[in-house]
Formats: structure tokens, C-alpha cells, sequence
């Protein structure tokens, strides 16, 4: 195996020495400092993995979007705060690490003061913060205690920062920091902005990439609700502890079923309310009827009664609302037939209306995500639009044949785990089926090697776990290097 330097001097010209950095002597995260501060930095623990988040909002964290496989809890201080939805980008790409970010919503606001984004781009050689759970060295066991270092800002591009070497006061990340940090001084107070996302590294010691979070902005003040704290926002102050929720009310339109109404018929509804309510209405077409409840009730069971509709397709709906505000919804597609047998003793009878045409249009479908040709680990996520010309009744998920999961309302997306032992090529079908009994098929193809970048959530090198960063990989990293730094050197020629 060629030596180090034997590598370097086959690239070209020799590398300069590396500029000395500026501050304290604060030792890298590799061997580094454990944090007590950072108060807002918190392990994100998920079924098969751990990784580092920042609590950026009130509910909204930020973190990797390779860290999310699957149900992940948020352990802020000891207290584990459950994520109500998980949110990944679209255009994350599991190969290039492009777009590598994602957000937990939680269900609960711990009792923290977050921590603000940075909306504008960080000059190069700015001094910067890496806060993490990560080991401190390859193959190390010591994680999951949180540390910081600092480095100085390398390079950029339009989904990356990224910063070299752990020498001197130069600090890195490895595996476990991921969805942590990247920390630059507010120029406006005594705070800090988190500027980037941990994603991925190519060695512990050599180098590092974060997620531009100035780039992503945008997306997260969306995907978030505007639960986001931005760098001219003034410091966050500690939240005030929520009231205990209430169980959320349930209503069920019990009667009629969802299907074909006889003509002339009246049309009797019947609901039934779990929880403590204050009212209930009911209404088809330009018809409402409206009830108010007993709130020390906490089941009860009402009807309504409306006229015959016209012959063709109703929506019958039911709204409910609880004590604590709380509002439910819930509905019943109805088709109602034409009275062609009526029989008129009008000696000149109007015509009958004309019967609505049966519904002969199939859902239709649109897989969002995953993109095909896409590479996918242990579990994948799968986001989909269905619409109907009238209701969909059922959305089934398949993988290679077999039927793994199914929705009978919107959102129709699903978190689906990867078989054991399927390589190569993975067909995934949606399925979508209204109620008159059309359905639609929409399939997507992607790729399962036999290990995916999903497999194992490392920081530390784009490899499997247990795996080396040594070889060919450090071959690439030095080139790398190599290309870098003739580049910064021929641009300081110019």
C-alpha cells in the first residue's frame, strides 16, 4: 500500500501547510470537550440508529435526513419527546448526500430555549462550532455524550459547507454526530446561529460536510409551519409549560353505510360521539341540522333526518366539536338512484331529470416519493397524491407482489421497511380503489444493493458499519484534497 506522502506527491504539486487557526486550543470531537452548554442540542434515537438534532422552533427539529428511518423519539436532557411527524426532503439523494435534511414536528414543546437558523451565507474562514454525539475516533464505542469542537469554514457549494482536518485547535465529526450543529456567532447579540446540518464525513480525522441551512430556509419555514426561530429574530425566551392535552373527540357516521341510496327515500343518519362535546351537525347538500350535547356526556348517539336528494352522487357530512376546542369530521360518500319507476297520472308529465352517469373514473395517482431509480436502505418512505372524481375508498402499498400496508384516508404515505435479503431491483406498487370499485396502479422502480448509505447511519465515512474508510475510499479522499487545494492555489494566482 503507498504511503501517505507517496500519495500527495502522485497528485501534483505538494500541499501547503495548513493555516493555523485562530482562538483557543479546544481539543477536536474526535478525543474532544464534553458540552454543557448547547442546552438545545439533543440524541435522536430511532429504531436502528442514533444521531444528533437541534430544537429550532417550539416542536420543529432540525436533523440529517439520512438519520430518519423509521418512528424517532428526541432525548433533550434526559426527557425523550415524541416525534408527531417526520419530514425529509424530497430531493434527498441516499447516494450524493445532496439535500441531506430533515425535521421532527414533536408532539409536546420541551421546556427548552431553542436555538436560531442562519438565513444568509457564512463567509469562508469563519470560525465555527461542531456540536455532536458522535465516538470520538473510528470503531470507538464512546458516543452518545454530547462534545463540541471548532474548525474554520473551508469551502462551500450550493448544498455543502465543509471544513478539513483534526490538527491543532481543528476539530471534526464522526459517526453519531450527524443532524447536529454546525454553529456560527450571531452578529447582532451574544447567540449562536445554527448554519448547517451535519451530514457526512469521508474519515473522522480528514474532513467534513454540512447541509447548508441558508439554502434550505425556505423549505424548513415551510415544512414546519412557521415553527422557526431565524437569525433576526430576537433571543428566544423559555417557553411556558402546555396544559395536558385532552384525549382528541372521535366521531363515526355509523348510519348510513357509504354505497347506493334508493330513490325517494329519506335519508336517516345516525353518529356516534366518544368524548366530551358541546355540539354536533349534520348536513347534506343545502340541508344542516344542528344539535347541542351534554359535556359531562363522554358517548353518545344522535340521528338526523333529511329529505330525498336528487338522484345522483351526495357527500353526507358529520362535525363535531369538543369542550376543549377540538374539531372532527368525518363522511359518508352516497349515491343515490334515479326514480325511473314512478309513474305520473299528469296527463302532460315534465320529464324526469336525467340519471347521473356511474362513476367510471378511475383515482388517480402520483408517487412524490421515492423517485424511481432511487437507492433505498433498511426502510423507505413512500409519499403519494391520489384524487377521485368522487371518494377514495381504500390506498394499498406493495413490495415485490405482497400488499405491506394500507390507508383508507389522506395523507395516503407510509413508512415501509425494506424484506430481509432483496437486492437489485424493487418493485413498489400503489394501489387506489374508489367506492364505485375502479381502481388505478401506479409503480415505481428503485434500486437495493446489497448495502445501501441507508443501512448504516455513520457520520464517520460513507461506509457499512464495522466497515474502513481505508483503501480505494482514502485513495479518493486524498485526489480530493489534492484538487482542492491546487484549486484554491491557482485561484490566489490569478
Amino acid at each position: 500500500m503507498l504511503s501517505v506522502a507517496s500519495l500527495l506527491a502522485a497528485c501534483g504539486p505538494s500541499l501547503e501547510p495548513a493555516p493555523e487557526a485562530v482562538g483557543n486550543t479546544q481539543q477536536p470531537i474526535v478525543n474532544g470537550t464534553i458540552d454543557t452548554g448547547h442546552p438545545a442540542v439533543g440524541l435522536m434515537v430511532s429504531p436502528s440508529s442514533y444521531c444528533s438534532g437541534t430544537l429550532v422552533g417550539r416542536r420543529t427539529v432540525l436533523t440529517a435526513a439520512h438519520c430518519v428511518n423509521g418512528p424517532a423519539h428526541f432525548d433533550l436532557n434526559g426527557t425523550l419527546h415524541e416525534a408527531a411527524t417526520i419530514v425529509t426532503h424530497p430531493q434527498y439523494n441516499s447516494t450524493t448526500f445532496e439535500h441531506d435534511i430533515a425535521l421532527l414536528l414533536l408532539k409536546t414543546a420541551p421546556q427548552v430555549v431553542p436555538m436560531r437558523i442562519r438565513t444568509s451565507e457564512v463567509n469562508l474562514g469563519s470560525a465555527m462550532t461542531l456540536v455532536g454525539f458522535g465516538i470520538t475516533a473510528e470503531n470507538a464505542t464512546d458516543g452518545e455524550i454530547k462534545r463540541l469542537a471548532t474548525n474554520r469554514v473551508a469551502w462551500r457549494s450550493e448544498n455543502f459547507y465543509g471544513y478539513f482536518l483534526s490538527v491543532g485547535s481543528w476539530g471534526n465529526s464522526c459517526s453519531g454526530d450527524s443532524g447536529g450543529p454546525a454553529l456560527v456567532p450571531s452578529d447582532k447579540d451574544s447567540g449562536e446561529l445554527v448554519f448547517g446540518v451535519t451530514s457526512h464525513v469521508h474519515n473522522c480525522a480528514i474532513d467534513g460536510f454540512s447541509t447548508r441551512v441558508d439554502t434550505h430556509a425556505d423549505w424548513i419555514r415551510r415544512n414546519s409551519l412557521g415553527d422557526v426561530f431565524i437569525q433576526h429574530d430576537a433571543l428566544p425566551e423559555m417557553p411556558q409549560p402546555e396544559p395536558l392535552p385532552s384525549l382528541p373527540p372521535v366521531l363515526t357516521i355509523t348510519k348510513p353505510t357509504p354505497g347506493i341510496v334508493g330513490a325517494s327515500e329519506m335519508i336517516t343518519a345516525e353518529v356516534l360521539l366518544q368524548g366530551p362535546m358541546v355540539s354536533v351537525k349534520a348536513w347534506l347538500g343545502a340541508e344542516v341540522r344542528t344539535l347541542n350535547l351534554d359535556p359531562g356526556s363522554t358517548t353518545q348517539r344522535k340521528s338526523f333526518r333529511f329529505s330525498p336528494p336528487q338522484p345522483g352522487h351526495h357527500t353526507l357530512y358529520a362535525e363535531a366539536i369538543s369542550v376543549d376546542g377540538y374539531r372532527v369530521v368525518d363522511q359518508v360518500a352516497l349515491f343515490v338512484e334515479d326514480s325511473a319507476a314512478i309513474v305520473s297520472t299528469d296527463p302532460d308529465p315534465d320529464p324526469d331529470p336525467p340519471m347521473a352517469p356511474a362513476d367510471a373514473l378511475a383515482p388517480q395517482i402520483t408517487i412524490l416519493s421515492p423517485l424511481a431509480g432511487q437507492r433505498i436502505g433498511n426502510a423507505f418512505h413512500v409519499v403519494t397524491e391520489v384524487d377521485d372524481d368522487t371518494q377514495v375508498a381504500e390506498v394499498t402499498f406493495w413490495v415485490q407482489g405482497q400488499q405491506v400496508a394500507s390507508r383508507t384516508s389522506p395523507p395516503f404515505n407510509v413508512i415501509i421497511d425494506t424484506p430481509v435479503g432483496l437486492t437489485g431491483r424493487v418493485n413498489v406498487e400503489v394501489h387506489a380503489r374508489d367506492y364505485a370499485g375502479n381502481e388505478a396502479v401506479e409503480t415505481v422502480l428503485l434500486e437495493r444493493s446489497a448495502w445501501a448509505p441507508g443501512d448504516a447511519v455513520q457520520a464517520g465515512c460513507s461506509v457499512p458499519a464495522g466497515g474502513s474508510c481505508s483503501g480505494g475510499v482514502m485513495l479518493f479522499v486524498l485526489m480530493g484534497l489534492c484538487f482542492l487545494r491546487r484549486r484554491s492555489t491557482a485561484q490566489g494566482k490569478m
